[in-house]
């Protein structure tokens, strides 16, 4: 007898990341951490309106924005409603936005949330999502 698995034995072992009851390591199958940054421009969007709404954990979604006057490369962050917190900073950005370029499935995830005086710091860690 074969030890080789027929097709749909292969399909339902890679459903359940096992052959024969031995967990399977499957590529990408989990989020790719890319970095840690803070969310730039917080004062000129809504992020003072978010900030309650705003819990470590939470994901927030990215909006890539070619035409922007001011950086070609300029990646929005957005929560769900969707209220614009700012963007990747600058110096971050340009990895980031060849991946979304390339079909990436990019996200923040929020780590921490803090105001100062009239500032409001996002602290995120930025990850590319699972296949």
């Amino acid at each position: 007898m074969s030890k080789a698995l027929s097709k749909d034995e292969l399909i339902r072992s890679l459903l359940r990341k096992s052959i024969g009851g031995v967990p399977m390591q499957i590529p990408f199958a989990q989020d790719i951490f890319l970095c840690h940054l803070h969310v730039t421009g917080t004062p000129y969007y809504d992020a003072r309106t978010a900030k309650k709404r705003l819990e470590p954990g939470q994901r927030l979604t990215l909006r890539r924005e070619p035409g922007n006057p001011h950086d070609e490369m300029a990646i929005e962050i957005l929560t769900a409603e969707p209220l614009k917190l700012g963007y990747i900073p600058r110096r971050l950005n340009e990895i980031p936005a060849r991946l979304m370029d390339a079909g990436k499935k990019l996200f923040l995830e929020v780590k921490a949330v803090k105001e100062y005086n009239d500032y409001i710091d996002i602290a995120v860690k930025l990850q590319m999502a699972d296949f």
